[in-house]
């Protein structure tokens, strides 16, 4: 019977793959994360009509005239 003395691995190879594995799982965790998030956005606005929505349009034009109108401070470099 012959037996074939195989190379033991080495530990670089095993830490590799663990830290390969948990990143795939950060990865795809985060990525579900993300587009469940979306999916959840895209329902919560389809849920509305244009006629249930109540927005004051004078208020938003008149927030949109003030942060329109802001004075900006400028930055002296010296």
């Amino acid at each position: 019977m012959s037996q074939i003395n195989l190379p033991k691995l080495d530990k670089f190879y095993l830490l590799f793959g663990v830290v390969m594995l948990v990143s795939a799982f950060f990865v795809v965790f985060t990525f579900k994360s993300i587009f469940d998030a979306m999916r959840v956005s895209a329902d919560i606005g389809a849920q509305f009509t244009e006629g249930e929505l109540r927005i004051d349009k004078d208020k938003l034009d008149g927030a949109v005239k003030v942060a329109a109108d802001k004075r900006v401070v400028q930055l002296e470099v010296r």
